[in-house]
């Protein structure tokens, strides 16, 4: 045990706090083994955690774990600060070995953990395998969590609800100067709610996944990544309005952007001074309701395809592609596809293999002008 471990400025080695129902505010400080925080705490408004520390062994590495379950009837906040080698669970923990934890999660009909006042999550300058808030069968909802700010830390996985996890007023994810592995944001938020926004800014945000209906607008600005990938929603429709990148560095071996799924709210598309490997607008059957325009500029690929089997731009008026290099194809619908008010085509300044436009049964009723300036054709061997 170290001289700084504490709680609430008691010394501690081990943490296992279970059903203190007269603590109104609990510090953490310290701790180098598991961290369990379980049951009743109604009286709780503000938890903080800091200095937990474990080093994991460089062969077959495990991980200390942070674990907060159960009925926080008055929290509003959570402060993670100065962490290191943890793996934090704002969720059921299906990953520690227990007894007390199992025995815990066995009572019949108890709900895990419930955060009804839960408005704030901040963590800084920690270093964590794992953040998992929601994401589990549970399907338990957050409904007034409105923040969560990361700065300075490193995360291999962020993993942030599932599509039952409701965050009716999540208002933001706000990442900065930070650094993670996998990023994966799902949930659902309903219609009549305003959507999140996510901020992953000046850091390395690897591998970007969002399912769900809770992200309205993406900022990447000043960081790298390696692919991102956007999915419609299930229970709720995707609410992402617009997808704007310019200058974002894509760095893997096959960095590519992905948007697949219904997306009835997503207006335009801007993609500028980019460098990657593929970049795909719509798969089999997907539509993309209120798309009107997309705009392709000083890029370099290695494919772009815009539209696959029976995609649907029912509104795209505005398809230009500009001093853009790609060293496959530029391909623009595929097999019963419909761009039924798309009326003129722009492709200037750029170089690739192949321009193909429809295959089998697609649909450019409008269509009256493919307008090409200054094009190379490359050829391959």
């Amino acid at each position: 045990m170290y001289e700084n471990d504490t709680i609430n400025g008691y010394g501690i080695g081990r943490v296992y706090l279970q059903d203190l129902s007269w603590v109104t505010s609990l510090t953490i400080a310290g701790a180098t083994e598991d961290v369990f925080v379980l049951g009743e705490f109604p009286l709780l408004t503000e938890l903080s955690i800091a200095d937990l520390f474990f080093e994991p062994p460089l062969l077959n590495p495990y991980y200390k774990h942070l674990t907060i379950n159960g009925t926080f009837s008055l929290l509003t906040s959570i402060i993670i600060e100065d962490c290191f080698g943890y793996r934090v669970f704002i969720s059921e923990n299906n990953l520690v070995e227990n007894a007390d934890y199992t025995a815990f999660k066995s009572v019949s009909g108890m709900t895990i953990y419930s955060f009804p006042e839960l408005a704030m999550i901040t963590i800084d300058n920690s270093n964590l395998n794992i953040f998992q808030i929601g994401r589990d069968f549970r399907d338990y909802p957050f409904p007034k969590l409105t923040v969560i700010s990361v700065t300075d830390s490193v995360i291999a996985s962020f993993l942030f609800g599932e599509e039952g996890n409701d965050f009716p007023k999540l208002a933001a994810i706000n990442v900065n100067a930070t650094i993670m592995s996998d990023i994966d944001i799902r949930g659902n938020k309903p219609e009549t709610e305003t959507p999140a926004y996510l901020n992953l800014t000046s850091g390395q945000y690897e591998y970007i996944e969002i399912k769900g209906s809770i992200i309205g607008s993406i900022d990447l600005s000043g960081s790298s990544v390696k692919s991102l990938e956007i999915y419609g929603g299930t229970t709720y429709p995707s609410a992402l309005n617009s997808l704007i990148l310019d200058g974002i560095t894509f760095e893997a071996f096959y960095p590519s952007i992905r948007i697949q799924g219904d997306q009835p709210n997503m207006t335009m598309i801007e993609l500028v001074n980019l460098s990657l490997s593929a970049i795909v607008i719509g798969t089999d059957t997907d539509t993309f309701a209120a798309l009107e325009s997309i705009d392709i500029s000083n890029v370099s690929a290695t494919s772009i395809q815009i539209g696959q089997r029976a995609t649907s731009f029912p509104v795209l008026t505005d398809l230009t592609v500009n001093s853009t290099t790609i060293l496959g194809d530029l391909r623009i619908g595929d097999e019963s596809s419909t761009f039924p008010l798309l009326e003129e085509l722009y492709v200037t300044n750029s170089t690739f293999t192949n321009l193909k436009i429809g295959r089998f049964n697609d649909e450019f009723a409008v269509l009256n002008l493919i307008y090409l300036e200054n094009i190379t054709l490359s050829l391959v061997n």
